[in-house]
């Protein structure tokens, strides 16, 4: 599948040469980045409420660059939560059902004393790749 999406880029004129597994994984995260982005500035445009931060949990939040990929093509800030969330998720159920008077907020206190965050700050994108996306998507 990797010639195939190589032979695109040659064709599209978005790359030459011979192929390189650096761009097709790059494309691989612009592509999710954009993809995020697209579908909150849609769920914004829904909710009528804008948000500054976008939380990310689970195995993608591990990588660093598709992290600040995100944070400029949202433009907002992009805060990295727990590594295995499905876990964590499934103890603050078990949690809930054996002390009932726990609030949500309470059990994500708890739960969030032993998780390392790492936040990324946007860059200065104009918008202009998410534009290009979202004319390509729709």
């Amino acid at each position: 599948m990797s010639d195939e999406i190589w032979n695109y880029f040659v064709k599209t004129g978005q790359a030459s040469g011979e192929k390189d597994w650096g761009t097709i994984i790059c494309s691989f995260q612009n592509s999710m980045a954009l993809s995020f982005a697209s579908v909150i500035q849609d769920l914004e445009e829904i909710s009528g409420k804008k948000k500054d931060t976008v939380y990310m949990v689970g195995g993608g939040s591990r990588n660093v660059r598709l992290c600040q990929m995100m944070a400029d093509a949202t433009g907002k800030k992009v805060v990295t939560g727990g590594k295995e969330s499905t876990s964590l998720g499934n103890l603050g159920a078990q949690l809930k059902y054996f002390e009932p008077a726990l609030t949500v907020r309470e059990i994500r206190s708890l739960l969030g004393k032993g998780i390392e965050s790492t936040t990324y700050c946007c860059g200065k994108d104009s918008g202009e790749a998410l534009k290009r996306y979202q004319r390509l998507e729709r």
